[in-house]
C-alpha cells in the first residue's frame, strides 16, 4: 500500500462528503463514532470543531475517507509517520493545559499551512438579564459563582475564551464542559447553562434565528459578517482570543511534500468563492508559507500558556 505520502501529488480531495471516524477510549474500553461531514466549507469547519472538541488528529487520509485518533495516543504511539494533522486551538492549549504530556507539539510536528482563523462569540439566552459585555459583568460581580459557563470541551478555545474573560473581569463562573458545540448550545438555549464564548460558525444560525443573544465577538475588530456586534475589547481593553486552523505533518517529513501541501492549500484559499464563504461564516484565510503558520503556533501556544498559568485553568 502507498503511504500517504507517495499518494499526496494524486489525492483527489473533491468529494460530496468526508467520513471521519472517532476512536475514543473511555474508562478502558475503545468505542467508535462515525460521522459524516459535507466537503463545504461551513461541513469543514464544523468536522474542525468537532476535532477540537476531542482533541483529536487524523492519522491517516485515504480516498474513502478519514481516520482519527487521539493526538496523545497518536504522538504517543508514533503511528502516525504518513498522517497530516488538523492543527486547532486546543493543541496550542494543552501544551500548557495538561501537565503530562509525552510529547511536545511544537517539537514533534512541521508546520505546513494555514486555513482559518475564526472569533468566538459570547453568548447567552436572549432570556438573560444583561444585553451587553458591562451589563454581564455587573450581573456576574453581583451573583458571585451563580453563573454556568458552557464550553466545547476542557482545554477548547471556547474554554479559554471564557477563562481569559473571568481572568481579565474578576468574574467568578462556574466552568461546564460539554462533548462538542452542539450539547452545548442545545443546553445554552435551554436554560441549563447561562454563557458559553462559543465559535462563530456552529452558533451564527442560532443567532441570526433568535435563539442565542450575542453580547460581544473575541476578535479584535469587529466581525464583518456581524457589523453591528460590538468586541468584548471595546468593553475589556487588551482582551482577544480566536479560534485558528491549519495543517501540520511529522516532524522529519521531506520539504518538497511540506511545500507540495502548502501550495496546494494556499491555492484552494486564494480562490474567490472560497474566500466569499469563509467572510459569510466569519472565518479569515490565513494563507502563507510554512514558516509564517509556525509562527501563528507558536506565538498561540505562548499566549495560551500564560492564559492557563494566569486563570489557574484546569481540566474537568
Amino acid at each position: 500500500m502507498k503511504t500517504l505520502h507517495q499518494r499526496c501529488a494524486g489525492l483527489d480531495v473533491h468529494k460530496q462528503e468526508v467520513v471521519a471516524c472517532l476512536r475514543l477510549a473511555t474508562k478502558g474500553r475503545v468505542h467508535r463514532e462515525v460521522r459524516r461531514f459535507p466537503t463545504t466549507t461551513r461541513g469543514l469547519l464544523e468536522l474542525a470543531d468537532w476535532l477540537e472538541a476531542a482533541r483529536c488528529t487524523i492519522v491517516a487520509m485515504e480516498a474513502t475517507g478519514v481516520f482519527w485518533k487521539p493526538v496523545w495516543h497518536v504522538l504517543d504511539e508514533h503511528v502516525w509517520p504518513d498522517g497530516m494533522l488538523l492543527v486547532n486551538p486546543a493543541h496550542g492549549i494543552n501544551a500548557t493545559l495538561y501537565k503530562n504530556l509525552s510529547f511536545n507539539f511544537i517539537r514533534d510536528v512541521a508546520p505546513v499551512a494555514g486555513l482559518v482563523r475564526t472569533p468566538n462569540v459570547m453568548e447567552v439566552t436572549p432570556s438573560f438579564p444583561a444585553k451587553t459585555v458591562a451589563e454581564f459583568i455587573a450581573y456576574c460581580k453581583a451573583n458571585p459563582g451563580k453563573i454556568n459557563m458552557a464550553s466545547s470541551g476542557s482545554g477548547t478555545s471556547v474554554h479559554l475564551s471564557g477563562e481569559l474573560f473571568k481572568s481579565m473581569t474578576g468574574c467568578q463562573m462556574l466552568h461546564v464542559p460539554y462533548k462538542g458545540a452542539g450539547p452545548a448550545l442545545t443546553d445554552l438555549m435551554g436554560g441549563q447553562v447561562d454563557v458559553i464564548f462559543d465559535n462563530l460558525p456552529s452558533s451564527m444560525g442560532h443567532i441570526k434565528g433568535g435563539k442565542i443573544r450575542a453580547l460581544g465577538v473575541t476578535s479584535q475588530e469587529r466581525e464583518p459578517s456581524m457589523p453591528q456586534l460590538p468586541t468584548i475589547a471595546e468593553t475589556v481593553p487588551g482582551y482577544e482570543a480566536t479560534a485558528w486552523f491549519g495543517i501540520g505533518m511529522p516532524k522529519g517529513t521531506p520539504k518538497e511534500i511540506i511545500d507540495k501541501v502548502n501550495a496546494e492549500v494556499n491555492r484552494a484559499l486564494a480562490d474567490p468563492k472560497m474566500r466569499e464563504r469563509l467572510a459569510e461564516l466569519g472565518g479569515k484565510p490565513i494563507a502563507g508559507t510554512p514558516e509564517d503558520f509556525g509562527k501563528v503556533i507558536a506565538a498561540e501556544t505562548a499566549k495560551w500558556e500564560k492564559v492557563v498559568i494566569s486563570s489557574g485553568a484546569k481540566v474537568e
